[in-house]
């Protein structure tokens, strides 16, 4: 999610796009400099506008990025980034002219990728009996605990 506003009151409004690199010691992705959605965003004096995930597909579209450290091929095969601290940052820049109307800003974030679950209960291909009514109890073990702590972990059931 990306939370611009537009803070310049002397201009009615400004058509804008945006300009994403996601970075990390070994590998980058960044929005092509030629890359500008078709459909403009406009932003309004003292208004805030939030791009959210549909907003951002565009952007992270594989052909309209630029790779290193990684191959199309070896992104499209898992769909995620190798694990590491990685830097998202965001610059708008204006519809026409291209030119960047704000400075970079960025967050960073740990990526890893936890190994699943192990069930305890019910054992793997074991057999539950249907009663009426029917309680289940299902009970696993994390293999390894998340960087941000076994707080952060939430599954769906």
């Amino acid at each position: 999610m990306v939370n611009t506003i537009f803070t310049d009151f002397n201009e009615p409004s400004v058509d804008v796009y945006l300009h994403i690199k996601i970075s990390s010691n070994l590998v980058s992705l960044e929005t092509k400099s030629s890359y500008k959605p078709s459909t403009r965003t406009t932003l309004f004096p003292g208004r805030s506008k939030t791009f959210k995930g549909a907003d951002l597909a565009p952007y992270l579209n594989y052909n309209n990025l630029n790779l290193s450290g990684i191959t199309f091929s070896e992104l499209s095969k898992t769909g995620r980034l190798p694990d590491g601290n990685y830097q998202f940052c965001v610059t708008v820049k204006e519809y026409n002219s291209g030119r960047s109307i704000s400075n970079a800003s960025c967050a960073m974030a740990v990526l890893t990728q936890q190994d699943p679950p192990l069930l305890t209960i019910p054992l793997q291909g074991g057999t539950v009996t249907p009663q009426t009514p029917q309680t289940l109890t299902f009970q696993w073990q994390l293999k390894n605990p998340p960087p941000s702590g076994f707080g952060s972990v939430v599954y769906l059931l």
